[in-house]
């Protein structure tokens, strides 16, 4: 960590007292999610009764963009930095890289507010050393993998079990637990019973901030038999309907969280984030099943249906509900959002300098708010290292504006 930062990590910061907003916080991340995925987007094809109603009493985005892979929005997400300062420009394969230790992550900030934080799911944003891993970065536990994708059952990737139980902050050799007994037992449901278990025995004296990193719906494309057989009738196509039963495991999954918040007295202080990490791999990076519906593209690509994805956000204490805000939004801007949501400020230099920016205000005001935080996104200029072999330039507009002004630039 740099020096200029340490006096923060031991500073806790206080509230606005005369901003009131949501106490606790669940940052939940499905994996590939493709943009007509959801229930509410494909005219019920897919069943997703508790993701309709939180998405029915909450704010749509509906122009929220998101880098065309996991390990970059991840980053986004978790730091408010985009690819251009946080290096982190494409997926991040088994090799010694990661999140840079310089970077402040979005659970380092909560704790300073008096939150406990915890991360469940997929990481992938670096395990070659011990301080890149979860409990190192500001969580208090870690329950998942390190890797990118892995089988639901096994837990093996790359010729490794890779599953990790860590029960503590700075929870490395000697700490860390390897559930090999969970072999056989699905991820989804894992991940899902894992955070009931947080919720059910958090500490009510501090928030929560749960970062829900799901597995689902990443390939391979895995669902117990039980979530397939309702769409046996209604898709014909196998592998949409393995897939379709991939999201009912994850509406269940958001149905007990949400459970679990109601019978702690917590949902209504409770600020439910969904969304995606990238759009859905629909021709090429292990499709799965996604629909991207109506935008060209895929996962991998940087066309709109790479980087448009699903985000939804939903509260009790929301001015309106049901509502959709049409304003650009990306990734990065969930970290100072969601500082200003819980009714606290960034201070100077207690962060790297952010990308994102504060949409809460933004958002209570269901767009009325004027100017808009984002006129522009810089798109993304590209992706993997080396173009895919389906790769063919084109021009297209470097920037997506808000009105019908001309672009500021091609490429």
């Amino acid at each position: 960590m740099l020096h200029w930062l340490s006096p923060l990590l031991t500073t806790t910061i206080p509230v606005r007292a005369e901003q009131k907003g949501p106490k606790h916080v669940i940052m939940t991340v499905i994996d590939d999610l493709g943009y007509d995925d959801l229930g509410f987007r494909n005219e019920g094809q897919i069943l997703t009764p508790h993701f309709n109603r939180l998405h029915s009493q909450g704010i749509d985005l509906s122009s929220y963009y998101v880098q065309p892979s996991c390990s970059p929005t991840r980053a986004a997400i978790l730091t408010g930095r985009k690819p251009l300062h946080t290096g982190i420009n494409f997926w991040l394969p088994n090799i010694a890289a990661g999140l840079s230790l310089n970077e402040v992550t979005l659970a380092q900030v909560l704790n300073r507010r008096n939150f406990t934080s915890h991360a469940v799911g997929k990481w992938h944003l670096g395990f070659h050393k011990t301080p890149y891993t979860p409990t190192f970065r500001g969580f208090s536990s870690f329950y998942g993998y390190y890797e990118g994708s892995e089988d639901y059952y096994t837990h093996v990737t790359n010729g490794g079990f890779d599953f990790h139980d860590e029960r503590a902050p700075f929870c490395g050799p000697g700490c860390t637990q390897r559930p090999w007994h969970l072999q056989g037992q699905y991820s989804t449901n894992l991940f899902t019973a894992r955070a009931v278990e947080i919720i059910s025995q958090h500490n009510l004296s501090s928030r929560l901030f749960l970062y829900l990193a799901y597995q689902g719906v990443h390939a391979p494309r895995q669902a117990p038999a039980a979530y397939v057989e309702p769409y046996k009738k209604g898709i014909a196509d196998p592998v949409r309907r393995t897939f379709a039963g991939m999201i009912s495991a994850l509406d269940e999954g958001i149905g007990n969280v949400t459970a679990a918040l109601a019978a702690r007295d917590m949902i209504d202080d409770t600020l439910i984030v969904v969304t995606t990490d990238n759009g859905g791999p629909t021709t090429e990076c292990s499709t799965t099943g996604q629909s991207n519906w109506p935008f060209r593209g895929s996962k991998c690509s940087i066309y709109e249906g790479g980087t448009r994805g699903t985000a939804f956000l939903h509260w009790q204490g929301l001015p309106r509900r049901g509502v959709t805000f049409t304003g650009l939004a990306h990734a990065a801007d969930w970290l100072p959002t969601i500082v200003s949501a819980v009714g606290s400020r960034l201070w100077p230099n207690e962060t790297l300098s952010l990308d994102g920016l504060d949409l809460w205000d933004a958002l209570l005001s269901n767009g009325a708010l004027k100017p808009k935080p984002h006129d522009q996104l810089p798109r993304p200029l590209s992706y993997l290292p080396t173009p895919p072999p389906t790769f063919r330039p084109t021009f297209r507009p470097a920037f997506r504006p808000t009105h019908s002004a001309r672009p500021l630039c091609t490429i």
